[in-house]
């Protein structure tokens, strides 16, 4: 075990909780308490699994017509969806970005904690990144099949939310966004405006959905969570460990503990931060932010049928 053989140092100071505090735990407490969290992690792998299950029966049934589709190809073979896939090579461990679930802030500190383990380790640069943007995925699945990959989940709501403010922002640039603005901008000042503009939002996707030929792929920020992992009809057999935003810090560090050293993985989590600019061209300013908490019952209901794959979040 990575932990058991660093040198313990530091403190996690008076931030979020981490899965191990050396300031305050001992070496075999910190191991306990790092393996109980990954057990939380492998839990929530499990638990995906079964919800989809009941997902595709309930789809077969007729009981998801509202839901947004699945995406049945080959993770390694689909050049029409959006993956991005970080290895950190010598630990055999891999990120799997959902998008607009601090996959920024994920990839750059997962980054740094093997960059760092690997300097200690005298191996160099060793961390490899695929994008839809760049050389494709596909020369992976053979090379890469034994790494343990871990992901992050988000409550769908929290998360359409989110989704629909970057597209807003980047309208200059995106189709969908500019016409998601354009909605924005007839709901805004009005009474009840995050239920008018959530209503509209969903119309859009429901739209898209009808599309039988998918020549117009949905905006990635807006696929369902479990897209980002499917394959082949089911998840992603390689994805080992599902963490969750809502327990961000102690989640990450349970994972960097257990796969990279406690020097690289403490660097790693005290950097951890968002570093992406809302300043810059690709975004612009004034865009509509839903505020859930102002949502009715019936669009709250509405959004999480949308993404009812994505329920158990």
């Amino acid at each position: 075990h990575q932990l058991l053989s660093s040198r313990p140092g530091g403190s996690s100071g008076g931030g979020p909780p981490l899965a191990c505090d050396w300031a305050r735990m001992t070496i075999a407490s910190c191991a306990h308490a790092v393996e109980s969290t990954l057990k939380h992690l492998r839990a929530r792998r499990a638990l995906w699994q079964t919800v989809l299950t009941g997902f595709l029966s309930e789809e077969r049934r007729g009981q998801r017509t509202a839901a947004l589709p699945l995406n049945p190809a080959d993770f390694w073979s689909d050049k029409r969806f959006a993956h991005e896939v970080h290895v950190c090579v010598p630990r055999r461990v891999g990120y799997i970005h959902i998008f607009k679930n601090a996959g920024t802030s994920i990839g750059q500190a997962f980054a740094r904690a093997c960059f760092n383990d690997s300097r200690q380790s005298g191996l160099g640069r060793v961390v490899l990144k695929c994008t839809y943007k760049k050389a494709y995925c596909g020369s992976w699945n053979g090379e890469f099949s034994n790494v343990a990959f871990f992901t992050f989940v988000r409550d769908p709501l929290d998360r359409f939310a989110s989704s629909v403010l970057e597209l807003t922002r980047r309208r200059h640039g995106n189709q969908f966004g500019a016409r998601l603005a354009d909605i924005a901008e007839k709901t805004r000042g009005k009474t009840r405006a995050d239920d008018a503009f959530t209503m509209h939002a969903l119309s859009v996707l429901a739209k898209w959905k009808t599309l039988a030929t998918y020549k117009t792929p949905l905006d990635p920020h807006q696929e369902p969570q479990i897209n980002f992992v499917m394959s082949n009809g089911s998840i992603l057999p390689s994805l080992t460990f599902v963490g969750h935003l809502d327990s961000l810090v102690s989640d990450l560090s349970a994972l960097f503990y257990r796969f990279f050293t406690a020097d690289a993985a403490r660097f790693a989590i005290e950097s951890l931060g968002h570093d992406r600019s809302h300043e810059d061209g690709a975004y612009a300013s004034g865009a509509f932010s839903i505020n859930t908490s102002n949502l009715s019952d019936n669009m709250r209901a509405a959004v999480l049928q949308t993404y009812a794959v994505d329920r158990a979040w």
